[in-house]
């Protein structure tokens, strides 16, 4: 380890920060100039370069989006495939320039994907990249040595996979035959086929590249988490359709953050389904295999989901007067709720909305059981595999119901903190760093909030003067909101810090507009001059700098060896 990230580690632990992890999903990644096929991927060179620089500014690990398969229509990474990983994330330039791939690709080939790019390298070509990573996998398929030691590493891989592969696999080959991947286009009677080799090598090369990807980070004292996404595909629902609820689906609740809530329209895993419980128990044990923690996207899913109408004519009129699927054993509009209730009609408080956090005022032990036996598979498979409710990161947001809070006690587990999104005047905000614990994650913003430099020019003048006030005592003085907003999350007592990477880049693009579908959500990355972009930017107080903010955090605590640490990174 350097000498400064020696110091930066120093740091951190004078604060007791466990974690700093940079958010970022595959796509967002940097490339270098010869390997940008339009898309970045965690297992390019340029990524190798983030990594190193991540470390250099104080960072501790990298947290990933889903990287399931995703249609050429819908680049959303929370509606790709559980089990496969899209081959858009496989590094090409490797398969023609490294000798383990065998020269499987050919360099022309490369050179042709990365001419045909777009040139601006903090946007991704989603349909490019999607057409020319098939074909790269088509092309390696077709040249691959089955003689070859690549060939016998992936006839070893796929032996260990086939207990989610070969079912892929054969979907491949169906969506080959009728042209499309939506499977409620197919017949009803489907032909036995042979299933799709092409497609399997290619989830060989992308699974190898991540493997070896881990082995750098672990080599690096960096860990890596995974993103288990609440929702299911189509892909992966298909044939499994009697493992959910057939007439409900899953959204997000009205909250502050959408008053109306969400249509997702995710399938909702059927209570007390062994085989439902052994589809979950399947995806958490892959995802911990493969990542050093894993969050949990929408906890609530797991725990007490928000269920509603999947055939009604208005989604969002339906989500509004939707109903959480455990706790509604007698309401009206929702009668075949009550089957599955486990909060009882003496334990909740009708004085609020069913939404409400406060809806269900208190549950025994064995209902808190009852609500925690599919959070439980996930927790079995952590430990399984070495990991502990430190390596979960549980993405409870602005809405904590009594049960969901009851596991997270259950299990030691903290909840996020997104401090943009908190009200400086009201002390018992649950987004304030003032109500942190040391097992909280807190973070300025994620992948669905606008960039903490655009949010900060939108507030008004009440509110931005709320916040000074707020971080004054706490921060000292404010020159730069922003990354007093940032320093602040130092000196709080969340011991798990989460940076995403268009606010560490000073960036004002939004990364994803939730709720809508447009052609730039999913497709913003950065950069592949980030060295320089943002040495310019943190120059000017434009991007966020985490050097600064520890020391910032550590001559707040007014502490002389903390000053001094204080003082050695100043002059980083």
């Amino acid at each position: 380890m350097t000498e400064r990230r020696q110091l930066l580690a120093e740091a951190r632990r004078a604060l007791g920060v466990e974690h700093v992890v940079l958010a970022l999903h595959d796509p967002s990644f940097p490339s270098r100039a010869d390997e940008d096929t339009g898309r970045g991927s965690p297992y390019t060179r340029g990524a190798q370069d983030l990594v190193e620089w991540a470390l250099d500014q104080g960072f501790t690990g990298l947290q990933l989006g889903p990287q399931g398969e995703t249609s050429r229509t819908n680049p959303s990474p929370y509606d790709g495939t559980t089990f496969a990983k899209s081959v858009h994330s496989i590094a090409l330039w490797r398969l023609a320039h490294e000798p383990e791939w065998e020269g499987i690709l050919s360099a022309e080939t490369v050179a042709a994907i990365v001419a045909g790019a777009p040139a601006d390298s903090t946007q991704m070509d989603y349909v490019h990249v999607h057409d020319a990573h098939r074909r790269a996998v088509a092309e390696a398929y077709a040249r691959a040595d089955r003689g070859g030691a690549l060939w016998a590493r992936f006839v070893a891989w796929r032996a260990t996979q086939s207990a989610w592969l070969e079912r892929d696999m054969a979907y491949e080959a169906w969506t080959a035959r009728y042209g499309t991947d939506d499977w409620r286009r197919w017949p009803a009677r489907l032909p036995e086929l042979a299933g799709d080799e092409q497609f399997a090598f290619g989830q060989f090369l992308v699974h190898a590249q991540h493997a070896a990807f881990v082995g750098d980070l672990e080599r690096l004292g960096m860990r890596l988490f995974g993103d288990l996404q609440v929702g299911i595909s189509y892909r992966d629902r298909f044939r499994r359709e009697h493992l959910f609820l057939p007439h409900h689906v899953m959204g997000a609740p009205p909250s502050r953050t959408n008053p109306e809530g969400q249509p997702w329209g995710y399938p909702v895993l059927a209570p007390g389904s062994e085989d439902a419980r052994a589809l979950l128990r399947l995806r958490a044990e892959k995802m911990l295999a493969e990542f050093h923690g894993v969050r949990i996207d929408h906890p609530h899913g797991l725990v007490c989901p928000w269920v509603y109408d999947g055939s009604a004519a208005d989604p969002m009129a339906a989500v509004n007067a939707g109903a959480r699927l455990f706790e509604s054993p007698d309401l009206p509009d929702h009668p075949s709720l009550a089957a599955w209730a486990i909060a009882r009609p003496d334990q909740i408080d009708r004085a609020h909305p069913r939404y409400s956090d406060e809806w269900v005022t208190s549950l025994d032990e064995a209902q808190v059981d009852a609500y925690a036996r599919s959070f439980e598979v996930v927790m079995t498979a952590a430990r399984a595999h070495g990991r502990s409710a430190n390596d979960i990161l549980f993405e409870v947001l602005s809405t904590c119901p009594h049960p969901l809070e009851c596991v997270m006690r259950r299990h030691g587990l903290g909840r996020f903190r997104v401090t943009q999104k908190a009200d400086p005047l009201r002390p018992d905000d649950g987004y304030l760093t003032t109500n942190a614990e040391p097992g909280d994650w807190v973070m300025l913003g994620n992948h669905d909030t606008l960039p903490i430099w655009r949010a900060v020019e939108r507030w008004s003048p009440a509110r931005v003067a709320a916040w000074e006030a707020y971080l004054a005592p706490r921060v000292g003085p404010t020159t730069n909101l922003a990354q007093a907003l940032f320093t602040d999350l130092f000196a709080s007592r969340a011991g798990r810090i989460s940076v995403f990477f268009a606010d560490l880049m000073g960036s004002s693009a939004i990364y994803n507009e939730p709720g809508v579908v447009n052609d730039t959500n999913w497709r913003l990355r950065v950069g592949n001059d980030f060295v320089t972009k943002h040495a310019a930017l943190r120059a000017r107080g434009r991007a966020l700098d985490v050097p600064a903010a520890l020391a910032a955090a550590l001559r707040a605590t007014g502490r002389h060896d903390h000053v001094a640490l204080a003082h050695r990174l100043s002059e980083l």
